[in-house]
C-alpha cells in the first residue's frame, strides 16, 4: 500500500514542482545562449539589459526554492492531511506511519533534485573557459573544506555530509509534520498554536546545539583555538576530534528529533486528530 500512496503523492506533487523546474532548465538554456552572446558583444548598451536579466535570473531561483520548500513543507501536508482533503485521506485503508513515509519520501526526493537543479543551473551559467581553468583549484578548495568542518579526510567527511545532509532534512520535514499535527488537534487557533510550538522547538534545540558547541570547543580553545588548526600542514589532534564529534552529534541530535517527531505526528494523526 505505501507503493501506492507513494505513486500518488509523486503524480501529485510533481504537477506543480516539474512545471516549475523545466521552466528553470528552460531559463538556464536561454540564458545559456544569451550570456554566451554577451561575452562576444561587450557593449555598454547592454549594459542595463543584461543588469535586468541577471535580476530577473536570480528572482527566479530564489521563488523556485522558496516555493518548492514551503509547498513540500506546508502547503502538500496541510492540504493533504489536515483540511478538507484529510477526510478522505484518512479513511483510506492505510496507518498514519504509511500517510506520513509516502510524503516524507516524496519530499526529500523533490527536495535533493531541487538543489541538485539549481546547483547545475548556476554552474551552467557561469562556467566558461577562465571558469573551468580553476575548476581543479576550486574541487581542491571544496575538499579541503569538507575535510577542515568534518574533522575527516574528504571521503569519510563527504559521507558524513552526505548523511547529515539527509537525516535534516528528514528532521526538518517531520518537525513541521508535529507541529501542524499538535495544532490541529486544538479546536481554535490551529495555525497559531502550531506556529509557537515550531518556535519553541526550533529555539530549544538551538540551545542545545550550542551548549554543546561549547563544550566540545572548551578543550580545542585551551589549545591554541584557531592557531592550533594546523600543526606542520596537518589538523591538530584536538581540532580534529572536536570537529568529527560536532559532525556526529549533529547527525545524532538530527535524527533524535526526526524519529521523536515522527512519533508524536503518527500520534496525533491516530488519536487526536481534529479536522473541524
Amino acid at each position: 500500500m505505501l507503493g501506492k500512496l507513494l505513486k500518488h503523492e509523486f503524480h501529485a506533487v510533481s504537477r506543480l514542482l516539474l512545471p516549475m523546474h523545466l521552466a528553470l532548465i528552460l531559463i538556464t538554456l536561454v540564458g545559456r545562449f544569451y550570456v554566451q552572446f554577451a561575452m562576444s558583444n561587450m557593449d555598454s548598451r547592454f549594459d542595463l539589459i543584461n543588469v535586468s536579466l541577471v535580476m530577473f535570473y536570480m528572482l527566479a531561483l530564489f521563488a523556485i526554492l522558496i516555493l518548492t520548500y514551503v509547498y513540500l513543507y506546508i502547503l502538500r501536508p496541510h492540504k493533504n492531511l489536515f483540511s478538507d482533503e484529510g477526510y478522505l485521506m484518512h479513511t483510506l485503508p492505510v496507518t498514519a506511519s504509511m500517510h506520513i513515509w509516502s510524503k516524507l519520501i516524496v519530499s526529500i526526493c523533490w527536495i535533493l533534485l531541487d538543489m541538485f537543479l539549481i546547483s547545475l543551473s548556476v554552474f551552467l551559467m557561469l562556467v566558461n573557459p577562465d571558469f573551468l581553468e580553476y575548476w581543479p583549484n576550486m574541487i581542491g578548495e571544496i575538499q579541503e573544506m569538507i575535510s577542515i568542518t568534518t574533522g575527516m579526510d574528504f571521503v569519510m567527511g563527504a559521507i558524513a555530509y552526505i548523511i547529515n545532509l539527509l537525516i535534516s532534512c528528514a528532521r526538518g520535514i517531520l518537525v513541521v509534520y508535529m507541529c501542524m499535527a499538535v495544532g490541529h488537534s486544538f479546536n481554535q487557533y490551529k495555525l497559531l498554536i502550531s506556529i509557537s510550538i515550531y518556535i519553541g522547538v526550533y529555539v530549544v534545540t538551538s540551545i542545545i546545539n550550542t551548549l554543546f558547541s561549547i563544550l566540545v570547543g572548551i578543550p580545542w580553545l585551551k589549545n591554541g583555538g584557531f592557531s592550533s588548526i594546523f600543526v606542520m600542514g596537518i589538523y591538530s589532534d584536538s581540532y580534529q576530534s572536536s570537529a568529527q564529534l560536532l559532525t556526529w552529534f549533529d547527525a545524532l541530535f538530527s535524527l533524535v528529533i526526526a524519529v521523536a517527531a515522527f512519533f508524536v505526528t503518527r500520534y496525533f494523526l491516530t488519536k487526536r486528530l481534529n479536522l473541524e
